[in-house]
């Protein structure tokens, strides 16, 4: 369990994520950093969809998850030198004129992110991310097993579920810019495309979902892009708000550091707690109490604006 431990945390790209979001976004606008925090997370899920067709492929070459490993690593390392060699900070101040207009700026690097309010609610709304996505896809093959649906109908779900970020990524991000260039303050545009559109779909899908889930195997589709919808959008909301919150790279990478460090952990509770519900009280509990991680972001994503700090 130990050797396994290193590998587990970097599954999903969780570490690299959190620094390249960071990273990208300083190289871009206000007005286009949702877009670029979405791209990065589209990036991801094309990644974890690519890596497992990746392993299948190397199992049918040599036969031995030990060959798959070590040249998945071999693949990863390529990866990660051209990363060094390409890949580059962005100098503070590239975009004056962001800070100037930005009404949430600490004029001093020496901020100590951890007492933050705003900082509190982002790593509360990745953890309801992570809390409503894991918990989802935990209940989703054996729920459909249970239905009487085939383990292809319910890979096929599973699939469908995680995919559809692949589009909705850069899209909910590039939303959240729309609103910003029509006007709209930063930090309402990211925090309300994530309530609105990200967790609300997400609530709302895992409400209904037990009671339609028995009827056909289409209803179960459509359940499962209206929740797939939820996490990548919020996702590029949450990639691009330390900056629009800090006006500052250093700060925001301190920032999204503790986002990702905590907030991740609702993606090993959820399955847990949503398991043991549905031992104890059936699948319809444990939905719901999956559906209550959505609510939250709802919530928070409500209240966040109002959490800003003037100058």
């Amino acid at each position: 369990m130990r050797r396994r431990f290193i590998p587990s945390l970097l599954q999903r790209g969780s570490i690299i994520w959190g620094i390249n979001v960071g990273m990208t976004a300083a190289w871009f606008p206000q007005k286009n950093r949702g877009l670029t925090s979405g791209l990065v997370g589209a990036g991801l899920t094309l990644g974890t969809g690519f890596g497992g067709y990746y392993a299948n492929l190397l199992w049918d070459w040599y036969g031995q998850w030990r060959d798959c490993i070590v040249r998945g690593g071999i693949l990863w390392l390529i990866f990660i030198v051209l990363y060094l060699v390409f890949a580059k900070d962005a100098p503070r101040g590239l975009y004056p004129e962001d800070t100037a207009a930005e009404q949430v700026f600490y004029e001093t690097p020496r901020v100590n992110v951890w007492t933050l309010p705003g900082a509190w609610l982002c790593t509360m709304a990745l953890f309801c991310v992570c809390w409503m996505a894991c918990g989802f896809q935990t209940t989703l093959p054996s729920y459909m097993t249970e239905l009487g649906y085939t383990t292809d109908q319910s890979g096929a779900a599973l699939l469908w579920n995680g995919l559809i970020g692949l589009i909705m990524t850069p899209v909910g991000g590039a939303l959240s810019d729309t609103f910003i260039r029509r006007g709209v303050s930063p930090l309402k545009a990211r925090a309300y495309c994530m309530a609105f559109v990200g967790f609300l779909f997400t609530a709302v899908s895992l409400f209904i979902f037990p009671f339609v889930a028995g009827i056909s195997f289409s209803l179960v589709m459509v359940i499962s892009l209206l929740h797939g919808l939820g996490a990548p959008v919020s996702n590029a909301s949450i990639g691009a708000l330390p900056l629009d919150l800090l006006g500052d790279p250093v700060l925001a990478d301190k920032m999204f550091g503790m986002t990702c460090l905590l907030g991740l952990s609702g993606g090993i509770i959820a399955p847990l707690i949503v398991t043991a519900a549905v031992e104890a009280y059936g699948w319809t509990a444990g939905i719901f109490i999956t559906a209550l991680g959505a609510v939250a972001g709802v919530i928070i994503g409500i209240i966040m604006p109002k959490f800003k700090r003037d100058r």
